[in-house]
């Protein structure tokens, strides 16, 4: 038990959870204004970005929770598929679920995937090092929220 009486896993599904609710609300505005080229997006863009963002931070967290788990040893197999389906039930969409797919399986480059699908590939080369900054950013933050649980 970890503390306050919760497993790892449940703290690790919290964990991320919280952070897949925190990059939907508030850092996602965050993230889309530092990306000068976002002015000019619509509603269904925007929604088309909020979909990317997800499946990205959903392919960080378990890349983190597999790499960590694996070299850690500190959960199992099956507790990485317990908690791999946990975070997946909360995805929202097919669409988002899809998107995780192809970026886990396809290696896509997430800024090249975002300036395809929401800027019809007329992402500045300075916007697109600005979300791999960010993604980046995002994975090292993540990754010492969990190096502090285990």
């Amino acid at each position: 038990m970890g503390f306050f009486g919760k497993s790892l896993k449940k703290q690790l599904i919290d964990l991320a959870l919280s952070k897949l609710k925190e990059g939907d609300q508030k850092n996602f505005d965050t993230y889309l204004n530092e990306i000068p080229e976002s002015s000019s997006l619509d509603k269904e863009k925007i929604n088309i970005l909020k979909d990317h963002w997800k499946a990205i931070l959903t392919m960080l967290i378990l890349h983190i929770y597999l790499r960590l788990g694996t070299e850690a040893k500190v959960i199992s197999t099956g507790e990485f598929s317990d908690i791999e389906n946990a975070i997946r039930l909360e995805l929202g969409s097919v669409e988002v679920g899809m998107l995780l797919f192809d970026y886990q399986n396809k290696g896509l480059d997430p800024s090249e995937m975002i300036s395809k699908s929401c800027f019809d590939g007329n992402l500045s080369q300075s916007s697109k090092d600005k979300i791999s900054d960010i993604v980046q950013e995002v994975y090292q933050s993540f990754e010492k929220s969990v190096q502090v649980l285990i």
